[in-house]
């Protein structure tokens, strides 16, 4: 493989170091000031983004692949110094708060509720499971390309699944993002509700095993990073013994992720002209050169089409529900493509412009350390607080690549999960304050 253009430079190529380096400061900064805690662990993440970002730059123009290559001559330094501040804004509230994050006191109320709700729901999670497993053992490389690229073309990617199991998919897909919590949730309680916890276990495994048959390869890394989040959250209230179970099952978890994604992208990739290595790189360092190349320099913007399509559609807005009609609309009215990723910073750059978008993203900041300035105050955290944390962590984990709510199918999940979380919620802590009223009668 030839590395000529490893010693090749473009008088602007030394801004992608630049940026590497403002990430390895941060990170340094983070960890001499909190340890390796849940802020530390964000700015290493994006550490690690800026320099294999460097290495897909030459290699990907090694190849000299039309539509893959970057364009370093459309660089500007203020380009990478934005794109660093903004996401800092969000990471600093965390970073401020890591160390009542790591050891947070979470508050959770158990009554029948709970359990009857995962009794009444098992039977949906168990045939979903069965019905996904099924489809999940007949797969091969062949298939998982031609399911790539039917879900692209708008097809049912479980088209064949039995009726009843598209229905227990489908249900379990609504509400992912509440799994993680409530094994958690079981997991803290009685030996009652531990034995329960198997029943959102299980609904997150098909969630996993969902994205596999579908050949996601991002549902699959967003599924694991969420719980992984999660678990951090729970961490300091779990028992030794189940700390160190649930490590060997993430180390597990995450050597066979890197196995199934490397199937997926052979599947997909296994043609092409660029090596494994280019493919499985383009997906951790992408998202901040195409910033750099496309979104900094861009004056025309998606106005809430690419991140708030189903609020604008609520308010009677014209808007594209529908991600292919949106994706053609804008590659023409933009000038290039936005299906590849340009990090959840220049999603929501597109919809609210340059000046825009860094004002809301500095009321953010704020907003977030008010909030987390509160719950320190408070010293506990209870399930809305866990939800609304967690999806603010996967925002920023899973950044560097993109925006993983701007999708209209995702807004609505949330929308479900946050209802669903408020709604147990409150009725878990009006039983259990009757079940003490009526204990202390006695």
């Amino acid at each position: 493989m030839p590395y000529s253009n490893l010693f090749n430079f473009h008088k602007n190529d030394y801004m992608m170091l630049v940026y590497a380096l403002l990430w390895t400061f941060a990170f340094i900064y983070s960890f001499k000031k909190s340890g390796f805690k849940i802020g530390t662990v964000l700015t290493l993440i994006y550490a690690v983004s800026s320099y294999i970002a460097i290495y897909f730059f030459y290699e990907v123009n090694n190849f000299g692949i039309e539509s893959w290559t970057v364009d370093s001559g459309k660089f500007h330094l203020g380009a990478f110094f934005y794109l660093f501040i903004s996401t800092m804004l969000f990471i600093w509230p965390v970073i401020k708060h890591s160390k009542f994050l790591s050891a947070v006191r979470i508050s959770y109320k158990y009554s029948s509720t709970l359990w009857y709700a995962l009794i009444i729901i098992s039977p949906i999670i168990m045939w979903g499971f069965i019905s996904i497993g099924y489809e999940a053992i007949k797969v091969d490389s062949v298939s998982l390309a031609d399911t790539y690229e039917s879900s692209i073309a708008g097809e049912n990617s479980i088209a064949n699944v039995n009726y009843l199991g598209k229905k227990c998919i489908v249900f379990i897909s609504y509400f992912s993002l509440l799994w993680p919590i409530l094994f958690f949730m079981c997991i803290l309680g009685n030996s009652k509700y531990k034995k329960m916890a198997i029943i959102p276990g299980i609904a997150f495994l098909c969630s996993i095993l969902t994205a596999y048959v579908c050949a996601a390869r991002v549902g699959i890394v967003k599924n694991l990073m969420f719980m992984g989040i999660v678990y951090f959250l729970h961490r300091n209230n779990l028992d030794s013994s189940v700390r160190r179970k649930l490590k060997l099952f993430f180390f597990g978890g995450f050597a066979l992720v890197i196995i199934v994604l490397t199937i997926i992208t052979l599947s997909r990739f296994g043609d092409s002209n660029a090596g494994l290595n280019v493919v499985l790189t383009m997906y951790m360092g992408e998202g901040e050169l195409r910033f750099a190349e496309n979104v900094w320099n861009t004056s025309k913007y998606m106005n809430g089409d690419m991140c708030f399509s189903t609020f604008k559609d609520w308010l009677g807005f014209d808007t594209f529900l529908d991600l292919e009609d949106r994706r053609d609309f804008y590659n023409n009215t933009l000038g290039f493509t936005t299906s590849i990723f340009e990090t959840f910073i220049g999603d929501l750059v597109l919809d609210l412009g340059h000046w825009g978008g860094f004002l809301v993203f500095i009321a953010s900041s704020i907003f977030i350390n008010l909030y987390l300035d509160r719950r320190t105050r408070k010293g506990i955290m209870e399930m809305d607080d866990i939800f609304w944390l967690s999806v603010l962590i996967l925002t920023i984990a899973f950044g560097f690549t993109y925006l993983f709510w701007k999708i209209s199918s995702v807004h609505l999940d949330i929308i479900r999960c946050a209802i669903v979380v408020y709604i147990l919620k409150n009725k878990l802590n009006k039983q259990a304050k009757n079940e003490i009223l009526s204990s202390s009668s006695y």
